[in-house]
């Protein structure tokens, strides 16, 4: 995610202000697109923050199929199922 500015964040954080479904699969579709790295680290923290602030009943299960997902490193999926228990909680 070179050339990522804090610009770019911002934009991509207010996503979270929409809850309509293309947004939102937008975003989880940039969790399985991006490849997680030192570079993109930022990037996909991001990304999941955006998506943990929108109500539970839209993302709780996506976050789930991602926690089991053995695509996603361990620490990926235990982010993902740490997130998916605090919008349960919501």
């Amino acid at each position: 995610m070179v050339g990522r500015t804090v610009s770019h964040y911002r934009i991509l954080d207010r996503l979270g202000d929409f809850h309509d479904p293309r947004c939102i699969n937008a975003l989880f579709a940039e969790l399985r697109r991006v490849p997680s790295s030192n570079r993109t680290r930022t990037y996909l923290n991001v990304v999941i923050r955006t998506l943990a602030r929108l109500p539970g009943a839209l993302v709780q299960e996506r976050f789930w199929q991602l926690a089991e997902d053995s695509s996603f490193s361990g620490r990926m999926r235990a982010k993902f199922a740490a997130v998916a228990e605090d919008v349960t909680r919501r």
